[in-house]
């Protein structure tokens, strides 16, 4: 019986190496007025404030 193979390892890139991101933008948190806040039409993700809703409080 032969014995167990060991895995090769696979190299994988990581997130920001991915995504493109840098380390300014992950520096911290980024404070802006409420007024700057705006909804926009094509959001996939809704909350219907309903009875339905209420029920689960």
């Amino acid at each position: 019986m032969a014995g167990k193979k060991k895995p090769t390892p696979i190299p994988l890139q990581s997130l920001d190496a991915l995504f493109g991101t840098t380390s300014e933008e992950q520096a911290g948190i980024q404070q802006i007025a409420l007024d700057n806040l705006h909804p926009f039409s094509n959001h996939p993700f809704k909350v219907l404030d309903d009875d339905k809703m209420a029920e689960n409080c």
